[in-house]
């Protein structure tokens, strides 16, 4: 009897070469800075983030501060999007139309993978459907953060792919408090301050797509950090349903423990 094995390979190999070609395909990033009345270098501290990415051949990287990238039109040519910005009512505007809503509301439907960083959660205060994606906000007059200082982050979760590999480390950075629910989240990372167990990094899903945050990054030395950038690679890769892996030692840098 012919046996059917090479033509069942040889029936596998398209899909086979499908799968490899979609994990190996680099992730598509759009970040979205900005913001006034604000000291925040978006554009500089993702950029660090956004030339490791591109060294480690992981992702392209688009920066905007326009929000009509957010059109779905727009969106369409990305896998995660990235918010890095303080457009709060009051620092810079708001998501500005329904237009733009509506295109973030479509990337999440069909599967997008959404990334927020430190003030990005006070974003959008005026559009409630936003809090439910990201999890917890920052309110001001509400929320507030230490001094800048180094701190202990502590993993929680480390059987979670974003904390594959990873340790606890020590950031310097402002540690954020009070930080408004306003849905579930997965805990993976807490710093402690005044005996109080605060929330550094969670994941949650929202309609088909997964959400990533992290209260860390807010001035160019915690975003020279390598745990720190290890978390957020981490954490794009996690939301673009790819494998996680860790960033190659960027020049000049032979481990994890470099900062």
């Amino acid at each position: 009897m012919r046996s059917v094995v090479p033509s069942l390979l040889l029936s596998l190999l398209p899909a086979l070469s499908c799968a490899a070609s979609e994990t190996s395909q680099p992730i598509r990033l759009l970040v979205l800075g900005g913001g006034q009345n604000t000291r925040h270098l978006f554009a500089h501290n993702s950029g660090m983030l956004c030339d490791r990415l591109r060294y480690a051949r992981f992702a392209s990287c688009t920066y905007t501060e326009d929000l009509e990238m957010l059109r779905a039109e727009s969106l369409r040519r990305f896998d995660v999007l990235m918010i890095y910005a303080w457009r709060g009512t009051q620092y810079g505007g708001s998501i500005e139309n329904q237009a733009q809503k509506q295109g973030v509301m479509e990337f999440m439907q069909r599967g997008g993978g959404l990334v927020v960083v430190h003030i990005g959660n006070g974003s959008f205060d005026d559009w409630p459907e936003f809090g439910k994606m990201v999890g917890r906000v920052w309110v001001t007059g509400e929320s507030t953060h230490t001094a800048y200082k180094d701190f202990q982050v502590h993993l929680k979760a480390k059987d979670h792919p974003i904390l594959a590999g990873l340790q606890d480390f020590v950031t310097t950075d402002e540690l954020y408090q009070r930080l408004v629910p306003k849905a579930d989240v997965n805990v993976l990372a807490t710093a402690e301050e005044a005996g109080i167990e605060e929330p550094m990094a969670w994941t949650r899903e929202y309609a088909k797509g997964r959400v990533f945050y992290t209260s860390l990054g807010d001035s160019p030395e915690s975003w020279n950090n390598e745990y720190f950038l290890q978390l957020l690679t981490g954490g794009v890769q996690w939301v673009a349903g790819k494998p996680v892996r860790r960033l190659p030692p960027a020049p000049g840098r032979n481990s994890l423990h470099g900062r």
